[in-house]
């Protein structure tokens, strides 16, 4: 069985830190996030959905003034 872990990002800028709505991935697609977010300040703007189910969207001229970490932790459902 795959393991699944639970995974939230952060974006962090001159405004403050951003906390993504957590969410529950299996490696793979944790995988593939990781290697989505080396082109993060490539991408233009960025979208983030945040714990309370809103959805900020970040300039690309704050995109290039933020960093993000991507959390995640083994999930035992």
């Amino acid at each position: 069985m795959d393991k699944k872990y639970i995974v939230h990002i952060e974006l962090t800028n001159e405004f403050g830190i951003f906390v993504g709505k957590s969410v529950v991935l299996d490696e793979e697609s944790l995988e593939k996030l990781k290697v989505i977010s080396k082109t993060f300040y490539m991408g233009g703007g960025f979208e983030l959905t945040i714990e309370d189910g809103s959805l900020l969207i970040f300039s690309p001229e704050l995109v290039s003034k933020s960093f993000l970490k991507i959390y995640y932790k083994e999930y035992n459902s």
